[in-house]
């Protein structure tokens, strides 16, 4: 089960799970037979993603991805592997391709906003890439997570067709 994160890891808008109004978030704790466990590790995991800036410098949002990694680590060990479940961060890209043509297209034509957002959103292909943020993989390879970080960073700085989302994945462990 994948949950994306809301907001874009600015200080105006800080990357978030809305335990409060969203119900599949909710009904997660039902799924792993503890809801109050589960209510507890959004919450503090909803604290240090407060702290998540992408703007940050490249060795200062490492370590604030660092202190979400671990604690994900820590729970998933001690916690969620009695439900038999496995918790895990995940980077999701999304190219948008034809954003402009179709912006252009709306500007020129007589159709309606909403006839332009249907074509737009049924024509348009968007190229995914997910990055796991494993917490073992980086220890053991932290040149590859700061070319990773410089990456992410240019890309949300730089390619308004390019969108990064934090997404909170929940696998069944085996």
């Amino acid at each position: 089960m994948t949950l994306f994160l809301s907001g874009e890891g600015k200080f105006n808008n800080p990357y978030l799970l809305d335990y409060k109004s969203d119900p599949i978030i909710k009904s997660v704790g039902k799924l792993l037979s503890n809801e109050k466990l589960w209510k507890k590790f959004i919450q503090n995991l909803n604290s240090k993603l407060w702290n998540l800036q992408i703007n940050s410098f490249t060795w200062d949002l490492k370590l604030q991805l660092f202190d979400i990694l671990e604690y994900i680590d820590k729970i998933n060990r001690k916690i969620f592997k009695q439900s038999e479940f496995k918790v895990s961060l995940w980077v999701v890209g999304i190219t948008y391709d034809y954003i402009n043509t179709y912006l252009n297209d709306w500007r020129e034509s007589e159709i309606s906003e909403k006839e332009a957002l249907k074509n737009f959103l049924l024509n348009t292909e968007a190229d995914e890439c997910y990055y796991k943020l494993d917490l073992g993989y980086i220890k053991k390879k932290p040149i590859y997570f700061n070319v990773f970080l410089d990456y992410w960073k240019k890309m949300t700085h730089f390619n308004k067709m390019k969108e990064f989302k934090l997404a909170l994945v929940l696998q069944k462990t085996e």
